[in-house]
């Protein structure tokens, strides 16, 4: 039933004990509450420590991670990242009966987990969860559980991730209790992740601007239309590494594909993209911007990016395609000055 893992927040019951007449010894009943408090403050404490020691996402949430563990049974449980723009989830730390597990990126599809992004709120079901699943209308997969608990971890009301706890043996595992804790928790890794987020995002769109200025410092240049290509094939690799693009020119009445990237399961219809100028769905953002040389349109800068694209970034992508059609169309003009020369 949902992912195959379950979380159990393991709190060691402490004993007090105070001295009574004759010297004797009683020993108090263990509180539960206050013993959940005082776990989450030491998870606190600690991820205060962490926060900062890096901006790595995936580094980061490992640490985070490893704190938890210090005072919590993390034998058996997941902690997904929610990749929006993607939509899909990563799992970034993954243990069952102790052992850290390999588990695949996948897309969103309607369970139990992704129930929890949609709602934003904890989800508890202690007992019949296939009967309250039919409910809520959430396809339930993989191994039955008894109980069920997930908790969004979020910020701002920006969900960044869920943490999920299972129970495959006993109903009514989970209280209350278990929830606020994981709230809390939750909120304090959620903070985290999102500015690690925000500092990923700069680098990106830094990033982005040293690609603009690569080929904008080229586009000045006499070069050949082959070492143009070259230049800008090599500068979105070294700064936009993960930039899934196509480069069309145009050769008489039909498009040539120049350069490319992480292109291999393009399935999309390129005439009717270029028609409609860009295209977006739940899942992603294609965009098809002109070359524009002297009025006119010499070629395609084509982008497969995520559904949700921000407007300055997408001003960033329109500069480019003004940049690279600058560079290949002073390449074509030094091309047909040279060819001029020889035919005098």
């Amino acid at each position: 039933m949902g992912e195959k893992i379950w979380l159990r927040a393991v709190v060691s019951m402490s004993k007090r004990s105070k001295k009574q007449k004759g010297h004797s010894k009683t020993t108090s009943k263990p509180d539960y509450k206050r013993d959940l408090l005082l776990t989450e403050l030491e998870i606190s404490r600690r991820l205060d420590r962490v926060f900062g020691t890096t901006y790595d996402l995936s580094k980061l949430v490992r640490r985070i991670t490893k704190e938890i563990g210090r005072v919590i049974d993390i034998s058996n449980f997941y902690f997904a990242v929610y990749d929006e723009k993607e939509r899909k989830l990563n799992f970034i730390i993954y243990y069952e009966e102790g052992k850290e597990l390999s588990r695949e990126s996948r897309k969103l599809s309607g369970g139990m987990t992704e129930y929890v992004i949609e709602i934003g709120k904890p989800l508890l079901i202690n007992h019949d969860i296939r009967g309250h699943c039919e409910k809520l209308g959430i396809t339930p997969y993989g191994r039955d559980a008894r109980s069920w608990l997930g908790v969004p971890v979020s910020f701002r009301s920006e969900i960044l991730g869920v943490i999920t706890i299972q129970d495959y043996k006993k109903e009514y595992a989970f209280k209350d209790e278990d929830v606020k804790f994981l709230r809390n928790v939750a909120a304090k890794i959620g903070m985290v992740l999102w500015s690690t987020r925000q500092v990923e995002s700069q680098r990106r769109r830094a990033s982005l601007f040293r690609l603009l200025a690569q080929v904008a410092k080229r586009s000045t240049r006499y070069l050949s239309l082959d070492q143009v290509l070259q230049i800008i094939d090599q500068a979105i690799r070294t700064n936009a590494s993960e930039l899934s693009f196509r480069l069309y020119l145009k050769e008489r009445d039909r498009l040539k594909l120049v350069s490319h990237a992480h292109d291999e399961n393009w399935d999309f219809d390129l005439p009717y993209i270029l028609g409609l100028g860009s295209l977006t769905t739940e899942e992603e953002t294609i965009i098809a911007f002109p070359l524009n040389w002297r009025k006119t349109i010499i070629g395609f800068l084509t982008l497969r990016l995520g559904p949700k694209v921000p407007r300055d970034e997408i001003k960033i992508y329109e500069s480019l395609s003004d940049q690279i059609a600058i560079a290949i169309g002073n390449a074509l003009l030094f091309q047909e000055t040279k060819e001029r020369a020889r035919r005098l």
